[in-house]
């Protein structure tokens, strides 16, 4: 086998938004629709030449796309209870699914290929005045068939890899994992010790504003209202919360670790 592959980059073609940015842009584009048109340019995702290592391993950069995709983050591993020694095992088990199921990546870069350039075709007849309304119609189902397959594919690979690294985790460090991901809509304003928990809309909504405030106390020096300090003393913290902050040795060699890990693959 050849040591390069004709493949779109892990980021182009794992991660669900570029996904949906280029196909929506190629349907956009084509059929008139607001949303990801660019000054009315057609913005496909080509194949690139990518060298693969022992001709199935990613990239040190497509491997912290990857692992960053399915949860694998240090600041998540060391808030989840991760040890250091569990690292490198980790990664280990999802570059050997990477190359178990390289099948799953070749086909998603086709298929990202060939929706590019069946748009630029549509494109090129509707400039032309050629395309007839069945056709168009013809074409934006296909297209709908083709995100459809798209998003089968690459959440059955994406699975894969997270049974491989499951393996090495026990059952509750799976499951914050999986919480953490859920939660992450709220990592802007939510320090992530407290993320490791299920909470209602609601009960985020008054933690989050009640964080907010007392970081504007702590600021301002001005004291905060009761119930707003005891929503956030009450609030559930991760179990691990002394060995996650910024800083911390725990998380620190977690970090060295896992960079150290992904750059020998």
């Amino acid at each position: 086998m050849n040591n390069t592959c004709t493949m779109n980059t892990f980021s182009r073609i794992i991660n669900p938004l570029h996904w949906n940015r280029s196909l929506a842009v190629c349907v956009g584009c084509t059929l008139g629709i607001s949303g990801f048109v660019l000054g009315n340019q057609i913005v496909v995702y080509r194949a690139e030449q990518m060298a693969i290592r022992d001709e199935r391993t990613p990239s040190p950069a497509d491997l912290r796309t990857v692992l960053y995709e399915i949860g694998y983050l240090p600041e998540y591993l060391a808030a989840t209870g991760v040890q250091v020694e569990q690292i490198e095992p980790l990664i280990d088990a999802v570059v050997e699914a990477i190359k178990d199921d390289h099948r799953s990546i070749n086909i998603l870069s086709q298929l990202q290929s060939t929706v590019g350039v069946q748009a630029q075709a549509m494109q090129r007849k509707i400039r032309a005045g050629q395309a007839s309304s069945e056709e168009i119609i013809a074409y934006r189902q296909q297209q709908k068939r083709d995100v459809k397959k798209v998003d089968d594919i690459r959440e059955s690979f994406l699975r894969s890899l997270r049974d491989a690294g499951e393996a090495v985790l026990t059952a509750k460090q799976v499951e914050t994992i999986e919480i953490l991901q859920v939660n992450e809509q709220w990592s802007n304003n939510v320090p992530i010790e407290y993320r490791v928990v299920r909470r209602t809309e609601s009960e985020w909504m008054r933690l989050q504003n009640a964080i907010m405030l007392q970081r504007h106390s702590d600021e301002t020096g001005q004291p905060l209202q009761p119930e707003l300090l005891a929503v956030v003393a009450s609030a559930k913290v991760s179990k691990n919360r002394r060995s996650m902050g910024v800083g911390n040795e725990n998380l620190i060699q977690i970090q060295k670790t896992f960079e150290r890990s992904v750059r020998n693959k």
